[in-house]
């Protein structure tokens, strides 16, 4: 069977990371340059 483990997808402005599991489900959306900004 092929279930899905982790998905991440990148736009210009955000990454979406999300991590199904079989009691709930982790989305992380972030900004891809935070850390650049600061530099």
């Amino acid at each position: 069977m092929n279930d899905i483990n982790f998905l991440r997808l990148r736009s210009k402005k955000h990454e979406i990371m999300i991590a199904p599991d079989k009691d709930y489900t982790l989305i992380v959306v972030q900004d891809p340059y935070a850390d650049k900004e600061k530099s």
